[in-house]
């Protein structure tokens, strides 16, 4: 059944497994098996940060081309940038390491999508010949994924849920397609980033990045329950027990 049990991030008691789906809007999406979704936002580390930033390029630029400027005070216009840089970066790794142990330590059982970020936030500007279309939305949602660094948090998601003993299951995306799936009849609707809901003609209706990380949990519940099948009738070691024997 289709339905949308809302709890919000700090108190809701989780299940023992999650299907999770990242994204720009909302960082991460988690469906348990009871039904209940919960989410964590996206703190934009980098767009808090956007116009301060700006600010300190174009000081830089100004004394870049000023005639008489020394190079110690060009070199001091440089490191106050880069420090600028260097805190949103540590303050998007603290949040990332923060954000994975804590799923990774609640979880027997995660599944999510492996991203292909390159893939993801390639240029659209084309060529001469083929120019792109909406090149500066485009770059402005690729810096946005870059923001959230999801190849750095999935990276961490899985070596932490490793340590923790966690299954960390990842589908083909290209066959499963999370995003266009019904998580009820099965059914796959091509959608557009603007669609952000799930509207399915089997009477199926919640947000997409919801029934997204649903169709992630069901399908890591039957791949889980495969391999248990699989390592009952093969457990390791049988086969080289017979040929040994």
């Amino acid at each position: 059944m289709c339905r949308k049990a809302w709890l919000p991030w700090p108190r809701v008691k989780l299940s023992a497994t999650a299907g999770l789906d990242w994204g720009v809007s909302t960082f991460v999406t988690l469906a348990h098996e009871d039904g209940a979704f919960e989410a964590l936002p996206n703190p934009r580390h980098w767009a808090l940060e956007a116009e301060d930033l700006k600010a300190e390029q174009r000081r830089l630029s100004v004394a870049a081309r000023a005639r008489k400027i020394s190079r110690r005070a060009l070199r001091a216009h440089r490191r106050a940038l880069a420090r600028r840089h260097a805190k949103i970066a540590a303050r998007r790794k603290d949040f990332l390491h923060k954000a994975s142990a804590r799923i990774a330590g609640r979880h027997r059982l995660i599944a999510t999508e492996a991203l292909a970020v390159r893939n993801m936030t390639a240029s659209a500007r084309g060529t001469a010949e083929a120019p792109g279309r909406n090149v500066a939305q485009k770059a402005g949602l690729n810096g946005s994924i870059l923001d959230t660094a999801p190849a750095g948090f999935l990276n961490m998601l899985r070596y932490k849920a490793e340590e923790a003993g966690a299954e960390f299951l990842e589908p083909k995306t290209r066959e499963l397609k999370p995003s266009q799936r019904c998580l009820d009849c099965g059914a796959v609707r091509k959608k557009t980033l603007a669609e952000r809901h799930h509207d399915c003609d089997c009477g199926c209706r919640l947000g997409r990045d919801e029934a997204a990380a649903r169709v992630l949990l069901n399908w890591g519940l039957e791949e889980s329950r495969k391999r248990r099948d699989t390592e009952t009738i093969n457990p390791a070691g049988t086969v080289g027990d017979q040929a040994a024997a």
